[in-house]
């Protein structure tokens, strides 16, 4: 695991980002490079985070049914699977923050009211004034991520998060909102979709920045 973290990825060195990272230097952006460092790590942050629950889940799997009831105490599992949503919607986050840096310019970032700097704030865009719609496509997405991350955010972390992900599906990781009130949406994500859908994201944020 230490050489794992080690050998992470990041935007300035790494050779599959060179000419992104070369256009973006020609040009100054320098506080975009900084973001797409920080989103770089953390997407490979979230990969390391995904290894570890899906090894944690199959672990669970080969417990015994006493063995399961004594370990949903620890909730373990549930921190793990809080830390990769938190992460996913910090990476989105800051992908429609430089959206819309470059959007407005450096110079004029010190509007607050007009900043659009998060998955919140996005989707409350008014559609009279939509300064960046780079991630329209990713809608569906975006929005369910954020309802998962509330959930999480407004949730008590009581029980185990494995046992209710298995019996939703025994192969894949399962993301999914926890459900308390009459409003609520009950929403699931694939982990493995989670990871593609970010990295798509970022290709095409690289793209239009």
């Amino acid at each position: 695991m230490k050489n794992d973290y080690l050998s992470n990825k990041d935007f300035i060195t790494c050779k599959e980002y060179k000419s992104y990272f070369q256009k973006l230097y020609d040009q100054n952006k320098l506080m975009l490079i900084m973001i797409c460092n920080d989103i770089v790590v953390r997407i490979n942050h979230i990969e390391l985070l995904c290894a570890s629950y899906s090894d944690f889940r199959n672990c669970y799997q080969s417990l015994s049914r006493d063995e399961k009831s004594r370990y949903s105490a620890k909730i373990k599992d549930f921190i793990i699977v809080e830390d990769i949503i938190y992460h996913a919607r910090k990476t989105v986050d800051q992908m429609i923050y430089g959206l819309w840096i470059n959007k407005v310019g450096i110079n004029n970032i010190n509007d607050k009211t007009k900043e659009i700097d998060s998955i919140g704030k996005y989707l409350k865009r008014q559609a009279k004034n939509k300064v960046i719609d780079e991630f329209d496509s990713f809608y569906d997405f975006i929005d369910n991520l954020n309802e998962i991350s509330n959930s999480y955010k407004h949730s008590v972390s009581d029980f185990s998060h494995i046992e209710t992900d298995l019996n939703i599906n025994q192969n894949n990781p399962v993301f999914f909102s926890y459900t308390f009130k009459e409003n609520d949406k009950d929403i699931k994500i694939v982990q493995h979709e989670l990871i593609e859908q970010i990295k798509k994201m970022f290709e095409h944020f690289l793209n239009c920045i």
